[in-house]
């Protein structure tokens, strides 16, 4: 009982941080030029929702807002690259609906869900560059 209560408890507050920090609820405009199993290329401001057992980040463009499954060492250097302007360059995937999951895996990486739920697409970033 103890351990599911604190695994709901870590749960709650992962969906709440992401919530708190969405960025944009807009339709996506740019999709069009990004398809589902493409690499796609975005530039925006990343903002970065830690989280247990899993962390997102999320690149808020002129036309909405695309979650991103980072490589580790970026979660890892937090304070260096949360709020940052950023080009990020990966392969889109569809995104899982969120209110089946709080997280998923794709590849080698967890990614919370919740935090830019407007996104039909999630992309596994391959290159990452502060612009």
């Amino acid at each position: 009982m103890y351990v599911y209560a604190r695994l709901r408890d870590w749960v709650a507050l992962t969906l709440t941080l992401a919530a708190a920090a969405c960025v944009s609820s807009t339709p996506m405009e740019h999709t069009s030029s990004c398809a589902i199993g493409e690499t796609c290329r975005l530039v925006g401001t990343l903002k970065i929702l830690r989280g247990v057992p899993a962390s997102v980040g999320v690149i808020d463009t002129e036309t909405g807002c695309v979650p991103l499954a980072l490589p580790q060492e970026i979660y890892d250097r937090y304070s260096s690259w949360d709020n940052k302007n950023t080009l990020v360059v990966g392969t889109s995937f569809t995104q899982p609906d969120a209110k089946e999951v709080t997280w998923f895996a794709l590849k080698d990486r967890q990614v919370a869900t919740g935090g830019c739920d407007a996104s039909p697409m999630v992309i596994y970033v391959t290159e990452i560059k502060k612009i």
